[in-house]
């Protein structure tokens, strides 16, 4: 029986540790040597192995009789793994997760990594060509077709999407608590206006609506394009970045800026050209 292609097994091209070795030369051959004398000695060695122990070794192989085919051992055995892998006590995830990090420091562990993947190193960086680009599709298509994986997927993301409020959102819905002010938080898609999700709405009857966000995972036109959306339906917004809240005095700043958003006052040069449209 042949390998698979383009799998090596663990033990091919290596030497057995006992290999040119006799009882006389090393002492655990000659140890492992006297453990195993009598054990298959006699008459019991032609019964070990014997046409009826064969057929009793298969059976005990095929279908139900072999425990780790029935669906039922199957699926506690899958149960047993997850609550291991969630107990805190056990650290599972951070005792992996160690574990592969210094796996991966080794040079041997990242080559056969990208051997495995057929990712070979002459192309990290690279752009991909068509061709593997289109290999990539044909495989993650086919594995989009799977349930399961489509069902994982899909709630991983939104998983993701949904860590809601951020930090800087935070801080704001702790002065807006502090100083009574008043706006309430939406940014969990609560709310959705001219296609958008604000992050911060008033509660009364004015059309206020304060944005928050971090500059550098923005587009250079965020703030105008965004604005523009809020203007056609008769919203004022005032946009707080990471200048604002990430500073020594973030409370004072915002609190003021806010401040004169309910006063009615053009808070943010950036959204003059917009607001004179």
């Amino acid at each position: 029986m042949g390998f698979q292609k383009e799998y090596t097994p663990w033990n091919k091209g290596k030497t057995a540790w006992n290999k040119g070795l006799t009882k006389e030369t090393d002492e655990r051959v000659k140890k492992y040597g006297k453990s195993g004398v009598g054990k298959h000695s006699g008459k019991h060695k032609k019964h070990v192995f014997s046409e009826e122990s064969k057929r009793s070794l298969i059976q005990s192989k095929i279908g139900d009789n072999n425990p780790s085919k029935r669906i039922d051992v199957r699926e506690r055995i899958r149960k047993k793994v997850i609550e291991n892998y969630n107990n805190p006590e056990l650290r599972l995830k951070e005792r992996i997760s160690d574990s592969c990090k210094k796996a991966h420091q080794r040079q041997e562990v990242r080559d056969k990594f990208l051997r495995f993947n057929k990712i070979p190193p002459s192309r990290k960086g690279k752009k991909l060509s068509g061709k593997l680009k289109r290999r990539i599709s044909q495989i993650m298509t086919k594995q989009w077709q799977n349930p399961e994986y489509k069902e994982k997927q899909i709630a991983s993301i939104l998983k993701g999407l949904l860590k809601r409020p951020t930090s800087y959102e935070k801080k704001i819905m702790i002065l807006i608590d502090k100083h009574n002010l008043p706006f309430r938080y939406v940014g969990d898609g609560n709310i959705i206006i001219n296609f958008c999700n604000p992050d911060f709405i008033s509660t009364t009857e004015d059309k206020l609506i304060i944005e928050v966000f971090y500059s550098f995972y923005k587009k250079s036109n965020y703030v105008e394009e965004r604005n523009k959306k809020f203007v056609k339906l008769g919203y004022s917004t005032l946009f707080l970045d990471e200048k604002d809240v990430d500073c020594s005095d973030w409370e004072k700043r915002c609190l003021d800026k806010i401040q004169k958003l309910i006063q009615g006052e053009n808070v943010d040069k950036r959204n003059k050209k917009v607001q004179d449209v």
